[in-house]
């Protein structure tokens, strides 16, 4: 009978520890999936902004030129109305030419597409896709350049089929 309670016990000990340090065991691996993990982006995100203070924005990049942007300083886009809706998200068709460092073209900060890292041409922009959600941050996904992805690319250029 006592060795019958004893291994309840501890069963029930071991169930408890398997409870108390699971957080720990459920964490991925190290390894390309786990910096993709929700916890492990938004503990990247807060370090970013706990290092210059208390709730400062995270650094603003041009996507573009990759100049740091200060607060004040705005990316040229134009964002095309229209689109589609899928549920809450609105999507739009959007041109992003550049901040107020390399927009309008110059030499001191070359403008490269993220995509294909060819340096646009002068009158060269990024086709992008921008996703609105109601109180969320908007969304911008570069999809390529006038070059790589634009009507003069050779993927959209006719094929000559005999």
């Amino acid at each position: 009978m006592p060795s019958m309670f004893i291994e309840v016990l501890v069963g029930l000990i071991g169930i408890l520890i398997v409870i108390a340090l699971w957080p720990v065991l459920k964490r991925p691996s190290s390894g390309p999936s786990a910096a993709r993990g929700t916890s492990a982006a938004r503990g990247k995100r807060h370090a970013k902004r706990s290092r210059s203070g208390l709730n400062a924005p995270a650094v603003r990049r041009c996507p573009v030129c990759h100049a740091t942007l200060v607060p004040g300083e705005r990316i040229r886009s134009v964002v095309f109305s229209g689109g589609t809706a899928h549920r809450e998200i609105h999507e739009h068709t959007t041109h992003i030419f550049g901040c107020p460092h390399c927009y309008p073209n110059n030499q001191v900060h070359p403008r490269v597409c993220p995509v294909c890292d060819a340096t646009l041409t002068r009158d060269g922009y990024l086709l992008a896709r921008m996703f609105k959600r109601p109180g969320k941050k908007d969304h911008v996904h570069v999809l390529g350049c006038t070059d790589c992805r634009g009507p003069r690319s050779r993927r959209s250029a006719p094929r000559n089929v005999e």
